[in-house]
C-alpha cells in the first residue's frame, strides 16, 4: 500500500492540477453515491406515510442537497485546502452556484446532442457522461478560480509534510 501512496505523491508533485482535477472528480463520484442514497432512503420512507407526485421531488431534492453539501466539505478539505477559511457559509453559496451552473450545461450538452445526433437520439444514456464530463469541466473552472480562491498567503494553514 506504501507503494501506492508514494506513486500518488509523485503524480501530484508532478501533476499539480491534473491530480486537483482528479481529486475533484472523485469527490464529485462519492457524491454520486451519497445522492442516490439519501435519494432511495427518502423515497422508501415518504411511501410508508406519503402518497403523492412529489415524492421523487422532494427525494431528489434531499439528494442533492445533501451531496451538496458532502462534495462542498470534501472539496474544500481535500481537492482545495488552500482556500480561503475566512468565509465557509459565502463559499458555500458560490459552490451550489457553480453546481447549479454545472448542471445547466450537462443538461444543454446532453439535450443538444440527443437533438443534432441520430447515434445520441438512439442512445440517449450515452449523453449522459458527455453532459457529466462538460458540467464538471465548467463546475471545476468555476469552483478552482471563483468558490475555493487561495488565502492570502499570511493567512494559509501551514503544508502538511510526510
Amino acid at each position: 500500500m506504501s507503494w501506492l501512496v508514494a506513486l500518488l505523491r509523485r503524480f501530484e508533485r508532478r501533476y499539480p492540477e491534473s491530480s486537483r482535477l482528479v481529486r475533484f472528480g472523485l469527490v464529485g463520484g462519492s457524491g454520486m453515491i451519497i445522492d442516490i442514497s439519501v435519494f432511495e432512503l427518502i423515497f422508501v420512507a415518504l411511501r410508508l406515510v406519503w402518497t403523492s407526485d412529489l415524492q421523487t421531488v422532494v427525494a431528489n431534492t434531499g439528494g442533492i442537497v445533501t451531496a451538496m453539501t458532502w462534495n462542498f466539505f470534501l472539496n474544500r478539505r481535500l481537492t482545495f485546502p488552500e482556500a480561503d477559511r475566512r468565509f465557509p457559509w459565502r463559499q458555500y453559496a458560490a459552490f451550489c452556484g457553480s453546481c447549479a451552473f454545472g448542471a445547466a450545461v450537462s443538461l444543454i450538452v446532453r439535450e443538444t446532442l440527443i437533438r443534432l445526433t441520430t447515434f445520441f437520439a438512439d442512445y440517449m444514456i450515452a449523453a449522459i457522461p458527455v453532459g457529466v464530463l462538460a458540467g464538471m469541466i465548467f463546475n471545476y473552472t468555476l469552483c478552482r478560480h471563483f468558490v475555493f480562491r487561495a488565502a492570502p498567503a499570511n493567512e494559509r494553514p501551514p503544508r502538511e509534510t510526510g
